[in-house]
């Protein structure tokens, strides 16, 4: 994988970073007390929990989880009272969000951590049939771990949680969607957008497979949920690549679809760029400048729009966006994330929430 792809921050659509682990104040003795741990997570000290949990050795981490799951296992098999559904979802973010907090930095216990919170996941699985928020938790779980890995990025690991969240969730739009984007990571690279002065050619045979893959997964997700705008541009984006008629109307109605800054900056960018690349050097620019209406604190579009104004012979022009690039109070750009991956915040947000529920 590309360097940068390794050393990237792990944000969603310039969401908040994951968690905090150096500054937080550790939590009361004793040490070592994971119940404590999960009640504290359960109960709204997210930052808190976390950041002692990144502090115990991990064998103790470990010892600590085998005895929380043949707790709940015996009380299961005795039918007594049982841990309760929060506990054990609180149990799930707990390793989970320490899990992403740590993947730049400590791949290994990373990855650790992230095996923990499979192993309470399946225990929630166990418990669906009288469970509504257990039904409703393990798919979103899925909806949220695949992501870890397509951050980083290592694709396989992130396919290996898709296909095991596929037996829980088997037409989830995001599973198909994060699929998808596994494909799209193995398949052609393309260069940088705004630094490409010709246009993209693919190559021979052996690198048709992941784009095919691709597309289909993504045909999956929007079949799942019609209006999946992020489905519906990566789909256009693979249909570029293949040089496929059907990509300006992804687009296009990935446009219409879109609910959010960022998936609307981009469609006008790929319409703009797939403009370019059939030689229609005004709609190019048309779309460029309408992007950077939509993200008017994005690079990306300027970038672009000042060399397609430069190509048309319109210096003055190109000089304006060139310069108000310059003035911008710049922010992430949606296509880095596209290029680089990203964690899935909004799922996030909601298993934190869910965690806390009763």
């Amino acid at each position: 994988m590309p360097l940068e792809w390794r050393t990237r921050r792990l944000t969603f659509c310039g969401g908040a970073l994951v968690a905090m682990l150096i500054a937080v104040p550790a939590l009361a003795q004793p040490p070592f007390d994971y119940d404590r741990l999960v009640d504290a997570y359960a109960t709204g000290h997210l930052d808190e929990a976390v950041s002692q949990l990144s502090r115990w050795p991990w064998e103790q981490v470990k010892g600590a989880v085998g005895l929380f799951v043949k707790a709940i296992e015996a009380q299961t098999a005795l039918v007594t009272a049982p841990v309760s559904s929060r506990r054990l979802r609180a149990a799930v973010m707990l390793h989970t969000d320490l899990a992403a907090a740590l993947l730049n930095d400590d791949f290994t216990r990373a990855e650790s951590h992230i095996n923990l919170a499979r192993r309470l996941v399946d225990l929630l699985a166990g418990r669906r049939r009288r469970d509504p928020r257990a039904r409703e938790f393990v798919p979103r779980w899925y909806e949220f771990a695949p992501s870890i890995y397509l951050a980083h990025p290592i694709p396989d690991k992130a396919l290996l949680l898709v296909r095991e969240g596929f037996t829980h969730a088997p037409d989830n739009a995001t599973l198909h969607l994060y699929s998808g984007i596994v494909f799209e990571m193995i398949g052609p690279k393309e260069a940088a957008l705004v630094a490409r002065s010709r246009l993209l050619t693919l190559r021979p045979g052996r690198m048709e497979a992941p784009l095919e893959a691709a597309a289909r997964a993504y045909g999956l997700a929007l079949k799942a949920d019609s209006h999946m705008a992020v489905a519906r541009i990566h789909l256009g984006r693979v249909h570029f690549l293949q040089h496929d008629s059907r990509a300006r109307a992804d687009l296009e109605q990935a446009l219409v679809d879109a609910t959010d800054i960022g998936t609307r900056y981009l469609a006008h960018v790929f319409l703009g760029d797939l403009a370019e690349s059939d030689k229609r050097p005004a709609d190019a620019l048309r779309e460029y400048e309408a992007a950077m209406t939509v993200g008017p604190r994005y690079q990306t579009a300027y970038v672009a729009a000042a060399r397609m104004a430069d190509a048309l012979g319109e210096f003055e022009r190109a000089r304006e966006i060139a310069l108000a690039l310059v003035g911008i109070e710049k922010r992430e750009d949606p296509w880095w994330n596209y290029r680089l991956g990203e964690l899935n915040m909004p799922a996030l947000q909601w298993l934190r929430t869910a965690a806390q529920e009763p």
